[in-house]
């Protein structure tokens, strides 16, 4: 199968591209970033700013897709509150030009727009989240990957166009900035075994995520690919409720030399401690889908993507 990733470049994206590939897939990509470790042919992937006019006519008239794996937006919730505007550019009016475009070619190919969790919001009680649970997003990424869905709806509906939706919740792994927190973490593990930090600096710790390796969710969106049938919403998520601090000790026992933590209130949100949950029984019932991939094991490699970093670049210091 012909399958377009866009956001190529992005975390996910290569290694979206490298599972396709491993089973059989043509991958094409496009984007503003190459792809890393040239997982992609270079005559596949089709660089320039999506956002700009004709540019998704462009990108499909050359790839001719069967399949678009939309990946393509702005990804942290935390920083939607600073861009807004950027963050409704990039994740409803893309996804309206990216449809539209689909409309104009034939045969229709099939989108797998890739939303987010984010859009249940925090739930009152620890139940698990499942796809028929309310929508309550409750930062501006999550009310614009909520608007994406429905609007791609929308337009696909009136086009005859096949559209299924997959709602990953947290997941982490190797090429994950360190804007987001395990990664984080791990960096500040990191400059500690090199002796460039003497604490790590962390906020609040109470938060229970659901937390998938990256390998395993790139799994999914491959399972939903080839599931032809795909239609409606999809929960991605390993079914395991661990707290932020729970994480943090993870790395700390993985760690060569002891980490003295810190509690820097500047990292903090001042958010009570919630809990997030996700059921993925629809998505394991059509495609038999399961998480294989140990939290341990996906912490592990984080932290020694991260010791390579630090080791390379003597600049390194953590994010805030």
């Amino acid at each position: 199968m012909r399958v377009l990733v866009t956001g190529i470049g992005g975390f996910v994206g290569p290694h979206l591209a490298v599972e396709l590939a491993a089973h059989g897939h043509e991958v094409w990509g496009a984007g503003v970033n190459v792809p890393r470790d040239n997982v992609v042919p270079a005559e596949r992937v089709i660089l320039g700013d999506l956002a700009r006019a004709g540019q998704w006519d462009r990108v499909l008239g050359e790839s001719e897709p069967q399949v678009v794996v939309h990946l393509a937006s702005q990804s942290h919730p935390g920083v939607s509150w600073e861009i807004p505007r950027e963050t409704f550019e990039a994740n409803v009016l893309l996804t309206i030009g990216l449809v539209q475009a689909a409309g104009r070619v034939a045969p229709l190919p099939r989108i797998l727009y890739i939303s987010s969790s984010d859009v249940y919001g925090i739930p009152e009680d620890h139940a698990p989240l499942t796809e028929d649970s309310p929508a309550q997003p409750a930062n501006p990424y999550a009310v614009s990957k909520l608007a994406a869905e429905h609007c791609l709806r929308l337009y696909a509906g009136r086009l005859g166009m096949s559209v299924a939706v997959a709602r990953p919740f947290s997941h982490t792994g190797p090429g994950q900035t360190a804007r987001f927190v395990v990664p984080a973490f791990a960096r500040q593990v990191a400059l500690v075994e090199a002796g460039r930090a003497e604490t790590l600096e962390h906020g609040d710790l109470g938060a229970h995520r659901d937390f998938s390796d990256v390998r395993d969710v790139v799994r999914a969106y491959r399972l939903l690919v080839e599931h032809t049938g795909a239609s409606g919403v999809y929960n991605i998520a390993s079914g395991r409720c661990v707290t932020i601090g729970a994480v943090l000790e993870s790395l700390c026992r993985l760690s060569r030399r002891p980490v003295t933590t810190h509690f820097d209130p500047r990292r903090s949100r001042g958010e009570r401690p919630s809990a997030v949950q996700g059921d993925a029984s629809r998505l394991a019932r059509e495609t038999g889908w399961q998480p294989q991939i140990p939290l341990e094991e996906t912490l592990r490699a984080v932290l020694d993507e991260q010791r390579e970093l630090v080791a390379r670049d003597p600049s390194l210091a953590s994010e805030r």
